[in-house]
């Protein structure tokens, strides 16, 4: 059997790291989705099934909240 060739990759929702093996199969697609925030990730790309390892589960910093808008007192 060949050495399988990994990669590489983020996930683009929260940044979390992973090693991605192609396993080359017939079946449908199954939903993958990543482990540190839940994100769907692709689950095939051509013929080949994904499947992900987790390396690094760092995480984006979450966005600033909005400024609230002021509030004018009663005169």
């Amino acid at each position: 059997m060949p050495d399988q060739a990994s990669t590489r990759t983020t996930c683009p929702h929260c940044g979390a790291a992973y090693r991605v093996v192609q396993i080359e199969a017939q079946s449908d697609p199954i939903e993958v989705t990543c482990k540190s925030c839940g994100g769907p990730l692709a689950g095939r790309q051509g013929h080949f099934l994904l499947k992900y390892f987790l390396v690094d589960k760092r995480r984006r910093a979450p966005a600033k909240p909005a400024e609230p808008a002021p509030q004018h007192l009663p005169r």
